[in-house]
This record gives structure tokens, C-alpha cells and sequence, in this order.
């Protein structure tokens, strides 16, 4: 988790710097349903993870907004999962709001 978790925030700096406005990051889509539910599981349990930490470095980098793509009303998404998301997507918006 802590190599993913530097090179999401390596990767934003670097965009920063080279002054790329937008920048579409995959974590899941829709073949991966038919992954072993263990595996669906750990991936989910990882974009929760990810989602609370990347969440204060880009409110404290600031100007960063996080667009969530995809459908999160999707009921086989973990309801902490879904949870943490929105969060993420809401508080990088209302951030980039006070800017």
C-alpha cells in the first residue's frame, strides 16, 4: 500500500510540475467483476484505503479535485468503499471551492 500510496502522490506532483490539468487514473472496471470475489474484495478494501489517505494529501496540496468516473450506486460496492469515495470526490471539490 505505501509504494501505491507515494506514487499516486509522486505522480499528482509531477503533474504539478508539468503543468497537466487532468489526469484519469483506473483502479476497477467492469471486467473485473468476474474476478474471484477474494481478489474483488481486496481491491475494493485498497480504493477505500486509498481514498482516506490521498484524500488530506490533496486537500493539503491543494487544487487537486478528484472526479470519481463510474457507476458508484452500484450495489456490489462495499458501502465503506462507496462511502470513502464520495467523500474523497466531495471534499477535493468543496477544497478547490475555497481556492
Amino acid at each position: 500500500n505505501n509504494n501505491i500510496d507515494k506514487g499516486l502522490v509522486e505522480q499528482t506532483k509531477e503533474n504539478r510540475v508539468s503543468r497537466i490539468e487532468y489526469c484519469t487514473l483506473f483502479a476497477f472496471s467492469t471486467e473485473n467483476w468476474s474476478r474471484p470475489t477474494s481478489e474483488i474484495s481486496t481491491i475494493m478494501k485498497l480504493m477505500e484505503q486509498m481514498a482516506v489517505r490521498y484524500r488530506d494529501t490533496a486537500i493539503r496540496e491543494g487544487n487537486i479535485q478528484i472526479k470519481v468516473l463510474g457507476d458508484l450506486d452500484d450495489e456490489r460496492i462495499p458501502e465503506g468503499t462507496r462511502r470513502e469515495l464520495q467523500k474523497l470526490e466531495n471534499d477535493t471539490m468543496l477544497s478547490c471551492q475555497k481556492r
